[in-house]
């Protein structure tokens, strides 16, 4: 690639690099900001839901408490009791043809419905009052029948009573208002639902919220104040969930029953959704605020079944579980104690914390989410806020459109401006190359033009300088070769000179009887490291193998970093054997201790062979010193079938060291080519070094 080419696609890279990097830094920051935007949004918005609930309680709580201390209460309460207990005194009220019909009717009405979505409730028997009183009064006022005995008594309290009760009633706002006598009997429904007439202590809801709240918390509430009875599936409320807010009744001092009015789930939602004014409270499309108890399930109803009950429940089609919360789900017409919302964000608030940040909600969809405790005592829930990360999102995804069309629309420009600008600058770049080219092949007569004063000036002006230079160099170097010449003259034949000016690999000048010694490493790059460590220790042992080869007058052949070859005995007499043999097996100590000092595993093999050498100098560029002959092929044919820490001579060297040293034949020994070869293991010298 061309200068030109490459500053212009540097100027193109630049600028489209400071568009994306400046688009990229809004982005986030814009990010930053929308998605702190929306958790203040969301927090307020929870925070003011949470007050509008806990007010909304607070006022249905002070309005039960207020009603209990109602003399029209009080009256009622003791008229209706009176009436109840008078009845349990009466003989014949309810006959079997009343009793079947009753039990038809719990058949048809309640039993059927719940069994059809294998809802086990029991059976008749079991959801009947225990006393044909109340069996008298639900076929009476439930069933709009006239039972077998005479209820007058009753009747006539009812008839007193039930108009102001209805007014009351409909001051609450609620539905339903229920009044229990001190016996846990309840002897008033205004909805005359199915526990009129029943027993909450024996009867079949003697386990309902309410009946516990009526055992275990009224008794201990102060005079004129009430208790909340959290959500439950009510069968009289047809197996809808409902709470209750209660209040005991007094007479004077004394106790006489409870007062109880019933809130729907309907009722929480409206609070919850604004009355499916979502846009208008800034929730947008995908927004929404709900209620969780520590169940872990829905307390207020679901914006999406609200708003789109088919998509709701195919978002439900998953496995066994989904699909029967789904089927519940449509059945009771409400996600409300049914849909499970156990998240991060819930698991939080329920510990007391407020929970603020992206999520999953309880659909599995992604969230900027706000959670924290409802704050109503006796009530442990919590309220959610949040909104689809796919709303958050849109504001931003446009941003990031812009900058991106942006950087089409620049990119182009900036093209046909790079490559006109990369041309100016690059222009005086081609004399500067034919000059250039004319020096590297051999004209160092060449002078490169005057460009200006700028760099391009300057570069040129260097290039005739250095054009200066290699005139003089050439010059210098004519005349060291000329010394260099001279100086090998003197020190070699000029057979030898000659061989090696003309570039011969191997220049023979002295043939001698010697011992080669071949000593091998392995495992080296195994125990050290890297390429660069292997290096460096391997050099490490050369040098201290040289050392070593210097005090026993032995003389180096060629080392690698896991092999050395040595000779020993060459311009003497002596074929070197013992020099050799000493040589090996001190070189063996050596590289154990440097192995030790190291803390690695190192492996020595070493070959000894005595014969005719070859010696010369080797001439490739710079001047070695090299070893031919059998006995070098024979020492490193020695070290290759070596064991670890094996010192092996040919029988030649075996025969050369005679007694000088301790050796022991070697069977079964195979080269690395599959023939057989003898040899000798060196195992020690006869003298030590001192005495040799």
């Amino acid at each position: 690639m061309s200068l030109r080419l490459r500053l212009t696609v540097v100027l193109i890279g630049v600028a489209v690099g400071s568009v994306l990097t400046l688009g990229a830094v809004n982005y986030w920051n814009t990010r930053s900001v929308l998605g702190d935007e929306v958790d203040r949004q969301l927090s307020s918005l929870q925070v003011e839901q949470a007050r509008s609930i806990r007010t909304g309680l607070e006022q249905v709580r002070q309005f039960v408490a207020a009603a209990a201390l109602d003399e029209l209460v009080i009256d009622a309460l003791v008229d209706l009791g009176d009436a109840r207990v008078a009845l349990e005194g009466q003989p014949d009220l309810v006959d079997d043809a009343d009793l079947e019909t009753l039990e038809a009717w719990y058949a048809g009405n309640v039993i059927e419905p719940l069994d059809a979505l294998d809802l086990d409730v029991g059976g008749v028997e079991a959801l009947l009052p225990t006393t044909d009183a109340g069996r008298a009064i639900q076929i009476r006022y439930v069933l709009d029948a006239e039972p077998n005995g005479d209820l007058s008594v009753y009747e006539e309290a009812h008839d007193r009573h039930v108009e102001g009760l209805r007014r009351l009633t409909g001051l609450s706002g609620l539905d339903e208002l229920l009044l229990v006598d001190a016996t846990g009997s309840v002897v008033f429904s205004i909805d005359r639902s199915i526990d009129l007439g029943t027993d909450l202590v024996d009867g079949p809801y003697r386990d309902s919220g309410l009946a516990e709240a009526l055992r275990t918390e009224l008794p201990t509430v102060p005079v004129g104040d009430g208790v909340y009875v959290d959500f439950r599936r009510h069968l009289p409320a047809g197996g809808a969930p409902v709470m209750f807010i209660a209040a005991s009744v007094r007479d004077d001092a004394r106790v006489i029953g409870a007062i109880a009015f019933q809130l729907d789930a309907a009722s929480l939602t409206a609070l919850t959704t604004a009355g499916g004014r979502w846009d208008e409270i800034g929730l947008g499309d995908t927004g929404e605020t709900y209620v969780v108890g520590s169940d872990r399930l829905l307390r207020s109803d679901s914006r999406l079944w609200l708003e789109d009950p088919e998509r709701y429940l195919a978002e439900l089609d998953g496995g066994d579980e989904e699909r029967r919360v789904a089927e519940l789900i449509e059945a009771f017409g409400s996600t409300v104690l049914i849909q499970p919302a156990d998240t991060e964000a819930i698991a939080t608030a329920l510990d007391g914390e407020t929970f603020r940040g992206s999520t999953t909600n309880y659909l599995g969809r992604s969230t900027s989410t706000v959670a924290s405790p409802v704050g109503v005592d006796g009530l442990d829930w919590v309220i959610v806020a949040d909104v689809g990360a796919g709303e958050t999102d849109e504001a931003i995804n446009s941003y990031l459109g812009t900058v991106l069309l942006l950087a089409l629309v620049v990119i182009p420009i900036v093209a046909l401006g790079g490559a006109w600008i990369a041309g100016r600058l690059t222009r005086p770049i081609g004399p500067l190359l034919a000059a250039a080219d004319r020096v590297a092949g051999g004209d160092l007569d060449t002078v490169a033009p005057d460009l200006g004063g700028d760099e391009f000036g300057d570069l040129a002006r260097r290039l005739n300088a250095v054009t200066d230079d290699l005139r003089e160099q050439e010059a210098a170097l004519a005349a060291e070769e000329a010394a260099t010449t001279e100086m090998l003259l003197a020190a070699l034949p000029p057979r030898l000179v000659a061989g090696v000016r003309d570039g011969d690999d191997a220049v023979t000048d002295l043939v001698d009887r010697a011992t080669v010694v071949s000593i091998r490493t392995a495992g080296l790059a195994g125990e050290v490291g890297g390429e660069d460590e292997v290096v460096e220790f391997g050099t490490e042992i050369s040098r201290r193998l040289e050392l070593l080869a210097a005090e026993l007058d032995i003389e180096r052949g060629r080392s690698s970093v896991d092999h050395h070859l040595f000779s020993s005995g060459l311009g003497v007499d002596d074929d070197g054997i013992a020099a050799a043999a000493r040589f090996a097996l001190e070189a063996r100590s050596l590289i154990a201790e440097v192995a030790t000092e190291a803390d690695v595993e190192i492996e020595f093999h070493a070959g000894l062979a005595t014969g005719d050498i070859a010696t010369g100098i080797l001439g490739t560029g710079r001047l070695s010193f090299g070893i031919w002959g059998e006995p070098p092929r024979r020492a490193m044919a020695l070290d290759a079938v070596a064991a670890p820490g094996q010192v092996l001579l040919d029988d030649e060297a075996t025969a050369a060291l005679d007694r000088g040293g301790r050796t022991e034949p070697v069977v079964d020994l195979v080269d690395l080519g599959g023939d057989s070869i003898t040899a000798s293991e060196l195992t020690g010298l006869v003298t030590d070094r001192e005495g040799r």
